[in-house]
Protein backbone atom coordinates (compact mmCIF):
# COMPACT_ATOMS: atom_id res chain seq x y z
CA UNK A 1 0.00 0.00 0.00
CA UNK A 2 2.67 2.10 0.94
CA UNK A 3 4.47 1.87 -2.43
CA UNK A 4 0.99 2.20 -4.51
CA UNK A 5 0.84 5.65 -2.07
CA UNK A 6 4.44 7.03 -3.04
CA UNK A 7 3.52 6.23 -6.96
CA UNK A 8 0.38 7.67 -6.55
CA UNK A 9 2.29 10.75 -5.08
CA UNK A 10 4.83 10.80 -6.87
CA UNK A 11 2.48 10.59 -10.37
CA UNK A 12 0.36 13.84 -8.77
CA UNK A 13 3.35 15.54 -8.31
CA UNK A 14 4.66 15.48 -11.91
CA UNK A 15 1.30 16.36 -14.08
CA UNK A 16 0.50 19.02 -11.19
CA UNK A 17 4.08 20.47 -11.60
CA UNK A 18 4.06 20.39 -14.90
CA UNK A 19 0.35 21.73 -15.36
CA UNK A 20 0.55 24.55 -13.15
CA UNK A 21 3.36 26.47 -15.15
CA UNK A 22 2.02 25.46 -18.38
CA UNK A 23 -1.20 27.14 -17.56
CA UNK A 24 0.06 29.92 -16.47
CA UNK A 25 2.16 30.78 -19.11
CA UNK A 26 -0.59 30.10 -21.70
CA UNK A 27 -3.11 32.46 -19.69
CA UNK A 28 -0.08 35.33 -19.75
CA UNK A 29 0.56 34.53 -23.83
CA UNK A 30 -3.46 34.73 -24.41
CA UNK A 31 -4.13 37.84 -22.50
CA UNK A 32 -1.10 39.23 -24.31
CA UNK A 33 -1.86 38.51 -27.74
CA UNK A 34 -5.27 39.63 -27.48
CA UNK A 35 -4.45 42.83 -25.59
CA UNK A 36 -2.09 43.34 -28.62
CA UNK A 37 -4.29 42.95 -31.41
CA UNK A 38 -7.34 44.79 -29.29
CA UNK A 39 -5.14 47.95 -29.52
CA UNK A 40 -5.62 49.73 -32.28
CA UNK A 41 -2.98 49.67 -34.94
CA UNK A 42 -2.90 53.63 -34.92
CA UNK A 43 -1.43 53.25 -31.71
CA UNK A 44 2.52 53.28 -31.80
CA UNK A 45 4.12 49.97 -31.79
CA UNK A 46 5.98 50.54 -28.51
CA UNK A 47 2.62 51.70 -26.55
CA UNK A 48 0.87 48.41 -27.65
CA UNK A 49 3.69 46.49 -26.85
CA UNK A 50 3.84 47.61 -23.37
CA UNK A 51 0.29 47.40 -22.58
CA UNK A 52 0.08 43.53 -23.55
CA UNK A 53 3.22 42.77 -21.59
CA UNK A 54 1.34 44.35 -18.74
CA UNK A 55 -1.54 42.29 -19.48
CA UNK A 56 0.65 39.08 -20.07
CA UNK A 57 1.93 39.35 -16.65
CA UNK A 58 -1.08 40.34 -14.18
CA UNK A 59 -2.78 37.15 -16.47
CA UNK A 60 0.04 35.30 -15.58
CA UNK A 61 0.11 36.11 -12.01
CA UNK A 62 -3.39 36.04 -11.52
CA UNK A 63 -3.57 32.53 -13.20
CA UNK A 64 -0.79 31.39 -10.80
CA UNK A 65 -2.70 32.45 -7.82
CA UNK A 66 -6.09 30.86 -8.65
CA UNK A 67 -4.03 27.86 -9.36
CA UNK A 68 -2.20 27.77 -6.40
CA UNK A 69 -5.79 27.71 -4.45
CA UNK A 70 -7.36 24.98 -6.72
CA UNK A 71 -4.50 22.85 -6.22
CA UNK A 72 -3.97 23.50 -2.23
CA UNK A 73 -6.59 20.56 -0.93
CA UNK A 74 -4.84 18.18 -2.85
CA UNK A 75 -1.44 18.96 -2.15
CA UNK A 76 -1.92 18.88 1.62
CA UNK A 77 -3.52 15.87 1.54
CA UNK A 78 -0.84 13.91 -0.37
CA UNK A 79 2.16 16.11 1.23
CA UNK A 80 3.04 17.52 -2.57
CA UNK A 81 4.53 20.77 -1.46
CA UNK A 82 4.82 23.37 -4.46
CA UNK A 83 8.20 24.20 -2.58
CA UNK A 84 9.74 21.64 -0.40
CA UNK A 85 10.74 22.33 3.33
CA UNK A 86 14.13 23.02 4.11
CA UNK A 87 16.05 20.31 5.36
CA UNK A 88 19.63 19.53 5.85
CA UNK A 89 20.23 18.35 2.24
CA UNK A 90 18.79 21.40 0.75
CA UNK A 91 20.66 23.78 3.07
CA UNK A 92 23.56 22.49 1.95
CA UNK A 93 23.16 23.12 -1.55
CA UNK A 94 22.10 26.51 -0.69
CA UNK A 95 25.42 27.19 1.04
CA UNK A 96 27.07 25.96 -2.05
CA UNK A 97 25.12 28.44 -4.42
CA UNK A 98 25.27 31.34 -2.08
CA UNK A 99 29.04 30.88 -1.45
CA UNK A 100 29.13 31.29 -5.46
CA UNK A 101 26.27 34.00 -5.66
CA UNK A 102 28.56 36.06 -2.83
CA UNK A 103 31.68 35.31 -4.73
CA UNK A 104 30.04 36.98 -8.19
CA UNK A 105 28.72 40.21 -6.17
CA UNK A 106 31.63 40.58 -4.41
CA UNK A 107 33.95 40.63 -7.34
CA UNK A 108 32.68 43.87 -8.02
CA UNK A 109 35.53 45.26 -5.71
CA UNK A 110 38.20 44.40 -7.93
CA UNK A 111 36.58 44.05 -11.49
CA UNK A 112 34.20 45.92 -13.38
CA UNK A 113 30.41 45.27 -13.36
CA UNK A 114 29.04 42.58 -15.82
CA UNK A 115 33.21 40.82 -15.67
CA UNK A 116 33.44 37.09 -16.33
CA UNK A 117 34.37 37.30 -12.50
CA UNK A 118 31.07 38.61 -11.69
CA UNK A 119 28.83 35.18 -13.16
CA UNK A 120 27.50 33.27 -10.50
CA UNK A 121 28.24 30.01 -12.74
CA UNK A 122 32.37 31.24 -12.82
CA UNK A 123 32.29 29.93 -9.38
CA UNK A 124 32.17 26.72 -7.19
CA UNK A 125 30.85 27.15 -4.24
CA UNK A 126 32.25 24.91 -0.66
CA UNK A 127 30.63 23.75 2.18
CA UNK A 128 32.95 26.01 4.11
CA UNK A 129 31.66 29.34 2.48
CA UNK A 130 34.48 29.88 0.04
CA UNK A 131 33.85 29.53 -3.52
CA UNK A 132 36.90 28.68 -6.32
CA UNK A 133 36.81 29.97 -10.00
CA UNK A 134 39.28 27.61 -12.70
CA UNK A 135 41.67 29.42 -14.33
CA UNK A 136 44.05 29.16 -17.32
CA UNK A 137 47.30 27.53 -16.39
CA UNK A 138 45.98 25.34 -13.64
CA UNK A 139 45.34 28.08 -11.18
CA UNK A 140 42.21 28.78 -8.66
CA UNK A 141 40.85 32.38 -7.83
CA UNK A 142 39.63 31.86 -4.28
CA UNK A 143 36.79 34.47 -2.38
CA UNK A 144 36.99 33.82 1.20
CA UNK A 145 34.10 36.35 3.03
CA UNK A 146 34.66 37.85 6.29
CA UNK A 147 33.70 36.87 9.33
CA UNK A 148 30.77 39.28 9.83
CA UNK A 149 29.07 37.90 6.57
CA UNK A 150 29.61 34.46 7.11
CA UNK A 151 29.83 33.79 11.37
CA UNK A 152 30.62 30.21 11.52
CA UNK A 153 33.13 28.69 13.68
CA UNK A 154 35.43 28.03 11.00
CA UNK A 155 35.27 31.57 9.84
CA UNK A 156 36.54 33.68 12.80
CA UNK A 157 39.22 35.75 11.82
CA UNK A 158 38.48 35.61 8.52
CA UNK A 159 38.56 39.10 6.07
CA UNK A 160 36.86 39.37 3.13
CA UNK A 161 39.64 38.20 0.17
CA UNK A 162 40.53 36.94 -2.98
CA UNK A 163 43.56 34.81 -3.59
CA UNK A 164 45.31 33.62 -6.76
CA UNK A 165 46.43 30.07 -5.86
CA UNK A 166 49.06 28.64 -7.78
CA UNK A 167 52.59 26.61 -6.99
CA UNK A 168 51.05 26.12 -3.61
CA UNK A 169 51.24 29.53 -3.25
CA UNK A 170 48.56 32.23 -2.04
CA UNK A 171 48.73 36.06 -4.06
CA UNK A 172 46.04 38.03 -2.50
CA UNK A 173 44.40 39.84 -5.34
CA UNK A 174 43.56 43.64 -5.36
CA UNK A 175 42.43 43.92 -9.03
CA UNK A 176 41.69 42.17 -12.41
CA UNK A 177 44.76 43.99 -13.70
CA UNK A 178 46.87 42.22 -11.32
CA UNK A 179 45.20 39.28 -11.80
CA UNK A 180 45.47 39.24 -15.36
CA UNK A 181 48.92 40.42 -14.68
CA UNK A 182 49.97 37.22 -13.11
CA UNK A 183 48.17 35.06 -15.55
CA UNK A 184 50.10 36.29 -18.25
CA UNK A 185 52.97 35.58 -16.69
CA UNK A 186 51.98 31.92 -16.03
CA UNK A 187 51.42 31.20 -19.61
CA UNK A 188 54.97 32.71 -20.39
CA UNK A 189 56.12 30.62 -17.86
CA UNK A 190 57.32 32.73 -15.72
CA UNK A 191 56.99 32.67 -11.48
CA UNK A 192 55.26 34.79 -9.69
CA UNK A 193 56.87 34.55 -6.37
CA UNK A 194 57.95 38.06 -6.86
CA UNK A 195 58.38 38.39 -2.82
CA UNK A 196 59.58 36.01 -0.31
CA UNK A 197 56.81 34.30 1.10
CA UNK A 198 55.73 34.35 4.71
CA UNK A 199 53.90 31.49 5.73
CA UNK A 200 50.15 32.40 7.59
CA UNK A 201 47.61 30.56 9.54
CA UNK A 202 44.60 30.95 7.97
CA UNK A 203 42.40 28.76 9.75
CA UNK A 204 43.70 30.15 13.48
CA UNK A 205 44.60 26.90 14.93
CA UNK A 206 48.47 28.07 15.52
CA UNK A 207 49.79 25.64 13.14
CA UNK A 208 51.62 27.30 10.21
CA UNK A 209 53.67 24.53 8.64
CA UNK A 210 53.36 24.52 4.36
CA UNK A 211 52.46 20.92 3.04
CA UNK A 212 52.51 19.72 -0.50
CA UNK A 213 48.67 20.53 -1.68
CA UNK A 214 46.57 18.94 -4.13
CA UNK A 215 43.15 19.88 -5.42
CA UNK A 216 40.55 16.68 -4.78
CA UNK A 217 37.51 17.82 -5.86
CA UNK A 218 35.20 20.83 -6.24
CA UNK A 219 34.41 21.08 -2.48
CA UNK A 220 37.75 20.89 -0.63
CA UNK A 221 41.72 21.21 -0.86
CA UNK A 222 43.78 18.88 1.22
CA UNK A 223 47.15 18.06 2.30
CA UNK A 224 48.85 15.27 0.09
CA UNK A 225 49.94 13.82 2.93
CA UNK A 226 47.68 14.32 5.90
CA UNK A 227 44.29 15.01 4.01
CA UNK A 228 44.01 18.16 6.49
CA UNK A 229 43.01 21.50 5.81
CA UNK A 230 45.87 23.21 3.46
CA UNK A 231 47.91 26.31 5.18
CA UNK A 232 48.87 28.75 2.15
CA UNK A 233 51.99 30.70 1.70
CA UNK A 234 50.87 34.17 0.92
CA UNK A 235 52.68 36.28 -1.36
CA UNK A 236 51.95 39.73 -1.89
CA UNK A 237 52.63 40.87 -5.20
CA UNK A 238 54.13 44.29 -5.91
Amino acid sequence: MTTHTNRLRQLLRTILDAAEPAATIAAGAIAGLATYRTISTNRPTELRATLALAAAALAATTTDNHIADLTAPLRRRFALHRHPHPSIDTLSHDVLATAARDAAIRSLRIAAYNSSLSHPDSWTGHADGTATSKLASGAVLRFQPAHKDLHTSASRGWDERYDLIVDHQQIKIESVAQLHELLKKLAAGQSTNETEADAVDPLGDGDDRTEPLVYEDDDQWADAETGEDPQWDTVEAI
